[in-house]
């Protein structure tokens, strides 16, 4: 069995998959998008990892026979990290324009 993540802006997507590319299970977690200021879009990578966990929970039966897992995740996203790889402040995702002067 294969699993397949997909962190989009809108959710977190699972598909799980046989050795004959059957799909067996899909799931999805819900993201938010926060707009503090006009043309200002964000989110709290801790979201992403909830988003996770809560996948896995759903997902939990299948997983002790996954072989392998693919990621794919959304365009340009900047996640500031301190000097202990701490988040610094929400994700600036890729459709943000706040610099769009510069």
């Amino acid at each position: 069995m294969y699993l397949g993540l997909d962190l989009g802006t809108s959710g977190l997507k699972a598909l799980l998959i046989d050795d004959d590319q059957t799909i067996i299970a899909h799931e999805t977690s819900s993201l938010t998008v926060s707009r503090p200021q006009t043309g200002w879009s964000e989110q709290e990578p801790s979201d992403w990892i909830a988003a996770c966990r809560v996948l896995f929970s759903k997902l939990s039966p299948y997983l002790p026979h996954v072989k392998a897992i693919g990621l794919a995740g959304h365009m340009h996203g900047l996640v500031l990290l301190d000097e202990n790889n701490e988040v610094l402040r929400p994700c600036i995702l890729w459709n943000d324009v706040r610099a769009m002067t510069q």
